[in-house]
């Protein structure tokens, strides 16, 4: 039987709930594509990930019509969602072979076999992989959390470069009028830490996004910033989004943790710069000292996240490291950045009406 050299096999009525039919594939030395039906007890599975060997080819020798010959497993591949096995087979000399696919719970083997019986059969067992970002995320560093106390925060700084006469992080206790006077200034950034939502928050950035029509905005060369690819490190990285951005502002200790980090990572892009945190061993250390010198026990199971809120170039910027970059929130002064930020803190605390867990603090310059 004649056969293109892209082709498909399909059967969509397995046997049993837990075995699929075999299925034969005849090959004419070029590709082959194998779709299977998976059971009704692997859809219905709950939280079952979708499988996926494409990261390598596998190659197998096997004996096919008595003529051993190697065999590729290209590509092999289960949706959950989709209900669907896909096997690619490459590099097959002519010959009958039977796939058997068999599901249990969340692994799935498919046996490759010579049909006439002749040759090794070949097994190629499918397990679950968590996506790309689910897998980064579990198998990413982290660390303990910073507390939000401006106490916590300023011997943070103070010890990383930061000289103490220079600026301090306060608290602002409320977005009235006069709450907001109280805070010192000028203010060169903010500080949120709120519940977080990895769902509410891409609602809350469309949002963002559709209001203002700046989402292909271009963004200031002049912002500082970088990604966070260490989890609980939210609080570093606002402190370093906050310092990064108010560099002509602050005159660091020379040589210092922090005046080293930023003239090496001055140049680079955000994702460089976050690889280069990960791996400083001094930041980590002060990180875990501070994470451990505040009012509460620190733990490293916490749903709230820190961002940044600075002005550069006239624009609030909102810096966030588990973002792709800089969200834009419009025209902005040094003088209303204060203002500018609460305004749109207010519009994200209206958005959880139902929870206190928020704490806003300011990076200030200390009155001399």
């Amino acid at each position: 039987m004649a056969r293109d050299s892209t082709h498909e096999a399909v059967d969509s009525a397995p046997m049993a709930d837990e075995t699929l039919a075999s299925c034969v594939v005849i090959d004419d030395g070029r590709r082959s594509k194998l779709t299977r039906s998976l059971p009704k007890s692997f859809r219905r599975q709950r939280g079952a990930a979708d499988f996926d060997e494409d990261e390598e080819v596998k190659v197998v020798r096997v004996k096919l019509n008595n003529t051993e010959s190697e065999l590729k497993v290209v590509a092999a591949q289960a949706s959950r969602l989709e209900g669907e096995l896909r096997i690619t087979l490459d590099d097959l000399s002519t010959a009958n072979l039977t796939v058997r696919v068999k599901a249990r719970g969340r692994v799935i083997t498919v046996i490759i076999e010579d049909s006439r019986g002749s040759g090794r059969s070949y097994k190629l067992v499918i397990r679950p992989t968590r996506n790309k970002q689910e897998k980064m995320a579990s198998e990413r560093k982290r660390w303990l959390p910073l507390e939000a106390n401006p106490d916590v925060m300023n011997q943070f700084i103070w010890g990383l470069g930061v000289p103490e006469d220079q600026v301090e992080f306060n608290d602002v206790y409320g977005f009235d009028e006069e709450l907001l006077k109280m805070v010192p200034k000028p203010v060169f950034a903010v500080l949120f830490l709120f519940p977080y939502s990895s769902e509410a928050e891409a609602e809350r950035v469309a949002d963002h996004d559709q209001a203002s029509g700046n989402k292909n905005k271009g963004l200031s060369e002049k912002v500082y910033f970088l990604k966070q690819t260490v989890g609980n490190a939210c609080g570093t990285i606002g402190v370093l989004h906050a310092l990064g951005n108010a560099l002509s502002q602050i005159k660091l200790t020379e040589g210092s943790f922090l005046d080293r980090f930023f003239r090496s990572t001055a140049s680079l892009n955000p994702f460089e710069r976050a690889a280069v945190l990960e791996k400083d061993r001094e930041m980590e250390d002060a990180h875990s000292v501070a994470a451990t010198g505040g009012d509460t026990e620190a733990s490293s199971e916490v749903d709230q996240h820190y961002i940044c809120f600075t002005c550069v170039d006239g624009e609030l910027y909102e810096l966030d490291g588990e973002k792709s970059q800089p969200l834009c929130h419009g025209p902005s002064t040094p003088d209303s950045l204060l203002q500018d930020a609460a305004n749109v803190i207010k519009d994200m605390i209206a958005r959880n009406p139902d929870s206190m867990n928020f704490n806003v603090m300011a990076l200030s310059k200390i009155a001399k």
